[in-house]
């Protein structure tokens, strides 16, 4: 990652379970930012700050119920990182969102 350059933006929309990984090769602390797109419409908004110290894999579970379209990370530092998300299935299906789609 170069620093406060965002990664690809990766879809979350339409899961309930979701968790982010977060290990870096920097021999020093490293914080991302993880920012979210909540309509779909390319507006960026700040979700939470972490960071990660050096040898660790931090993991961020989103809150319950947290709804976004999109997901992207950034750093403060240039860095090798890896960014992995884990999503779970909706327990309760939304009709309006299923014909939407």
């Amino acid at each position: 990652m170069t620093a406060v350059n965002p990664s690809d933006a990766y879809l979350m929309y339409g899961y309930d379970e979701k968790e982010l990984t977060l290990p870096h090769a920097s021999p020093s602390a490293v914080t991302f930012t993880i920012e979210v797109d909540f309509q779909a419409d390319y507006t960026w908004y700040e979700h939470t700050t972490l960071t990660v110290q050096p040898g660790e894999t931090l993991t961020y579970t989103f809150p319950a119920g947290f709804r976004a379209h999109w997901v992207r990370v950034t750093s403060d530092t240039n860095t090798t990182a890896s960014a992995q998300f884990l999503y779970g299935p909706a327990d309760k299906r939304d009709t309006l969102v299923d014909w939407a789609r």
